[in-house]
């Protein structure tokens, strides 16, 4: 822009300036209007402008142009800078997305992410071989063979219809009264203590119904096996929550786990059933 204006100045038509308020300028400082003098004068007003003389072709004509650069002055200082600094790489390394390699810095990227929830999931075998490890656990683990009386009256789920038809239907789980009958519970609850808060936790609590009536609903032997966190309810994902939980439960049905018995200082084949669940209506 600065040589074009240089070497051929304003449109040859627009000698008297009026469109911007120069006219009352160019005539103080101006008696004639001969196109030579209006290049000097407008190199001049250059000059000040951009703060250093720049060499032209015709730089016969005009008197005031030196042949070499002058010093940026400050200003132009801070603005060379600005045009060098845009020049660099703004991230240095970075590949494009059209690139398929990884590198660096697409791989911290990766590493910082944060997952939206955090599923804690608490492994149920080992939990279920620890109550076979103490001697007196592991005898009262048979109570519902060995110590329960049948009577007219229910005491316990293993007097249920429930719990009958399933010995009959599954007998060869029955033949082994140390396997588990377990029940499944859920619900959600509010862990701030604050109902102005709307935030909704979902654990999912094991009970295992081997042991007698004063010990198998006793906070003691709960087993917490999920915890779902907020802040809104599940729904119908909960599947996806219990999936782990399924899997394991899954396999001690199938397969089941070697466990030491502590009673009878035997090794056998443990293996466990979900009787039921125990929720409200929208769990």
């Amino acid at each position: 822009m600065y040589d074009h204006l240089l070497d051929n100045g304003i449109a040859r038509n627009y000698v008297r300036w009026l469109m911007h308020g120069e006219y009352e300028f160019w005539k103080t400082t101006n008696t004639s209007t001969n196109e030579s003098d209006m290049h000097d004068d407008m190199q001049e007003m250059l000059n000040d402008a951009f703060g250093m003389l720049m060499p032209n072709k015709e730089s016969e004509r005009s008197p005031h142009v030196h042949e070499e650069f002058e010093k940026p002055n400050e200003d132009a200082n801070k603005f060379y800078n600005l045009l060098r600094e845009a020049e660099k790489e703004l991230y240095p390394g970075w590949k494009s997305s059209d690139d398929h390699s990884t590198d660096e810095f697409t791989n911290s990227a990766k590493k910082k992410k944060i997952p939206t929830k955090v599923l804690r999931y608490f492994p149920l075998k080992p939990r279920l071989q620890r109550l076979y490890m103490s001697s007196k656990t592991a005898f009262l683990m048979k109570w519902h063979v060995d110590g329960h009386m049948e009577g007219e009256m229910m005491r316990h789920p293993v007097d249920s219809l429930a719990w009958k038809n399933f010995d009959s239907v599954h007998s060869s789980f029955a033949l082994e009264p140390r396997n588990f009958r377990l029940g499944l519970a859920n619900d959600g609850f509010n862990p701030f203590g604050n109902m102005s808060i709307s935030y909704s936790m979902w654990p999912v609590v094991l009970i295992p119904y081997n042991l007698p009536p004063w010990m198998c609903m006793k906070q003691t032997f709960f087993m917490l096996s999920l915890l779902i966190p907020g802040p809104t309810a599940p729904g119908n994902d909960i599947d996806i929550y219990l999936q782990p939980l399924i899997d394991e439960l899954n396999d001690l049905w199938d397969v089941g786990v070697e466990t030491y018995d502590a009673s009878t200082k035997q090794i056998f084949c443990m293996r466990a059933a979900i009787l039921w669940s125990i929720n409200d209506f929208p769990a």
